[in-house]
């Protein structure tokens, strides 16, 4: 009976385990009996935290709710260790390309106070963290979307060993969405290469990213011959002086992007208390780039708090 479990009642008995979520988390209902559309619902979207990993169900919002919540999903699935993940995938490898939502990084954590009562602080993270994270994205050959998101600043040279099968799960052919949130980049050509790893990216959101200034070796370099990532919604969320950088390195001649794409364009940046970076020559590049653009919104960074 177990083996030809209909769809229909699966939210049913996920909803009937919430209050005692271990029940559900260790029934082999959920590696073994369920059907393979089943499963397909159970393990669409997958959190990777530092050390740990967390199945959510499809029937959950998931986009930006684990960057944001300060808490883990009460309805999620599976959680676990990196290791006790690869193994579980080890176990039943079709389960990865089930995920289609892929969130990898940090959260806020609740942290109560006596003067303003709940509040929240970044996720510690070591070293060490993510270790062996890497065999398991290397795995998704079938996401639609990913977000690369952490609490804080986080250096990107700190993720190499995870580069390549970063590389290989941006490059799905069937990845339209991703955000990238609060990743240091130390130069242009960093951040050009996971974009020119992309193949299918219609939609980028790029939140408090830093990229460093082009290398002279860079300046004036053009992109390699292949055709140049079609965006069609490009949103960037940051300060002042991270926007100008991020600007330039989508209007480069070494860009990967074609920005002439464009359709919808946002850009946000808290307003500059001195006006001592050059924010209007670089956005005004870029919109003399674009061609089918319909919708624009400027933050601050040109008009005050006015919206165009």
């Amino acid at each position: 009976m177990a083996q030809n479990l209909p769809l229909e009642i699966i939210d049913h008995i996920t909803n009937e385990c919430l209050p005692d979520i271990e029940a559900l988390r260790s029934s082999s209902l959920i590696s073994k009996l369920w059907t393979i559309t089943a499963q397909q619902r159970l393990f669409s979207r997958v959190s990777i935290f530092p050390e740990s990993v967390r199945a959510v169900p499809s029937t959950v919002d998931f986009r930006g709710s684990e960057e944001y919540s300060g808490y883990p999903f009460p309805q999620y699935i599976l959680d676990g260790s990196v290791e006790e993940f690869k193994k579980h995938l080890g176990e039943t490898p079709h389960l990865a390309d089930f995920v289609k939502e892929l969130h990898l990084g940090t959260s806020m954590r609740p942290s109560f106070t006596t003067q303003t009562g709940l509040s929240y602080k970044s996720e510690e993270v070591a070293d060490s963290a993510f270790t062996g994270a890497d065999e398991i994205v290397a795995r998704f050959d079938e996401l639609e979307s990913m977000s690369l998101f952490f609490a804080e600043d986080y250096d990107w040279a700190k993720l190499t060993f995870m580069h390549e099968s970063l590389s290989h799960a941006v490059g799905s052919s069937k990845l339209r969405y991703l955000k990238i949130g609060h990743v240091v980049f130390a130069t242009q050509s960093q951040f050009n290469e996971l974009l020119g790893n992309c193949v299918a990216l219609e939609i980028l959101v790029i939140d408090y990213v830093k990229i460093g200034a082009a290398a002279d070796s860079e300046t004036g370099q053009e992109a390699p011959e292949k055709p140049r990532l079609r965006l069609i919604e490009l949103t960037v969320h940051t300060e002042p002086q991270s926007l100008s950088q991020i600007v330039q390195a989508f209007i480069s001649p070494s860009s990967p992007v074609d920005v002439s794409s464009l359709i919808r364009l946002s850009l946000w940046c808290e307003y500059p208390q001195k006006r001592k970076y050059n924010l209007i020559g670089p956005i005004c590049s870029l919109l003399q780039k674009t061609q089918c653009l319909q919708h624009l919104q400027l933050f601050a960074c040109l008009t005050g708090m006015s919206f165009l």
